[in-house]
């Protein structure tokens, strides 16, 4: 592999570093690079860290890892999502907060049980991490930071057990993802891998814009700029035309290798769609010799399903026949499960008065929206009148509830 001078600067400095670039120019790759002269250096016990958000991204690093490392040096680096590293560490140490070992709530029975409760469930979660030593997915973190700040003999453990961490789209963590880099940084070195412009976590609390600046402020790292590089795609201008859809920038031109497609009636988008990824498919199976995977997204749940039921059959369109196409179908179960419990709260209506009814169906909504939604506030105000009223209900208030 050959190495031009600013790669060669990475891996000789020693310290902190922010390595930044946008997608394909050679963040991870030289990431691994570095940690594989790391690796060699450490004793026995000791590993690299490899911090990433998804399964998905731990997989590809993975999968990338075994190009660069030997099969003997494999074990020495561990890739990880941050929910398993910080579960791992509640696990072990969440005694020394609570006295008592900590247990975990699995998401399906979370939102069981954020359906059932009456009241701020974001605190709930607090309180129960608290003081019963139950964590949800949210809590994690918080609390894998907490114990890191403030034992500095579960700090020492684990800095000297990973005196060098990767911390993969640095960008996008949030506040205790920080604050348990931070608090480890002072004996562990810390590389940030970052690409300010492709922030996907913008809507998650504590996720800031102000991510790397705070990163620079406090680490001091060295910091180096791959932007100009894309080794995925070189020469094809996708990249400049995706930082240009990024900022809005029209004066970019299209690549040549970009396509729009428009439909108008009686063209549907979803069949245009079937068409599209039939003739995508076919294109790619003779470049690469197998059949490819392809990603079809949309922005809302209700339109890819009607993408998937129009792509899971034969398509007449004037040209003849599309073949129905064999695919994965995922979408938002969180959004899916909460509409379940909408209907099935519309289904209860008729045991119910109106008032009661209809203030149900909006508590079910409120659970999944959250205390921001103008629902919210009526409802509690309803809650609790009825709850000081003790005289038996008027006929008038006793009215059917409406029916569906």
């Amino acid at each position: 592999m050959d190495l031009d001078e600013t790669r060669k600067n990475i891996l000789a400095v020693k310290g902190h570093l922010l390595i930044e670039g946008g997608p394909g120019c050679g963040k991870t790759t030289i990431a691994l690079l570095k940690a594989r002269e790391t690796v060699e250096t450490l004793e026995s016990e000791q590993r690299v860290l490899f911090l990433s958000f998804s399964r998905a991204a731990v997989r590809q690093i993975s999968d990338r890892m075994r190009g660069i490392f030997t099969l003997a040096m494999r074990n020495r680096l561990e890739i990880r999502t941050f929910h398993s590293f910080f579960l791992d560490l509640v696990r072990s140490h969440g005694r020394l907060l609570t006295g008592r070992p900590s247990s975990f709530i699995t998401p399906d029975r979370v939102g069981l049980l954020k359906a059932d409760f009456d009241g701020d469930w974001v605190e709930e979660t607090h309180r129960l991490a608290r003081e019963e030593g139950r964590y949800v997915f949210d809590r994690l973190a918080g609390t894998a930071a907490t114990l890191l700040e403030r034992c500095a003999a579960v700090r020492a453990l684990y800095s000297d057990t990973y005196p060098v961490i990767i911390v993969d789209e640095f960008q996008d963590t949030d506040t205790d993802q920080w604050k348990a880099g931070r608090a480890l940084s002072g004996t562990s070195t810390i590389i940030c891998l970052a690409d300010p412009d492709q922030r996907i976590f913008d809507h998650i609390p504590g996720v800031d814009e102000t991510r790397v600046a705070q990163a620079v402020d406090h680490l001091k790292p060295r910091r180096f700029y791959l932007s100009g590089d894309n080794h995925r795609s070189p020469g094809s201008g996708l990249l400049d035309y995706a930082n240009a859809v990024l900022r809005n920038d029209t004066s970019q031109p299209v690549p040549d290798n970009v396509r729009t497609y428009t439909y108008r009636w009686p063209m549907t988008c979803e069949v245009l769609a079937h068409q599209l990824l039939v003739a995508v498919r076919s294109h790619l199976e003779e470049q690469l010799g197998r059949t490819p995977t392809i990603a079809v997204l949309a922005p809302a749940n209700s339109f890819i399903g009607r993408v998937s039921e129009v792509i899971s059959t034969d398509t007449a369109v004037s040209t003849g026949t599309v073949p129905a196409v064999d695919h994965e179908l995922n979408w938002d179960a969180d959004l899916a499960a909460a509409a379940g419990y909408v209907v099935a709260s519309i289904m209860e209506w008729p045991d119910l008065t109106r008032d009661d009814a209809i203030l149900t169906t909006l508590r079910t909504i409120t659970d999944f929206t959250g205390s921001n939604c103008p629902a919210v506030q009526p409802e509690r105000e309803a809650r609790s009148k009825r709850s000081s009223e003790r005289s038996p209900r008027s006929s008038r208030a006793t009215r059917s509830a409406p029916r569906q």
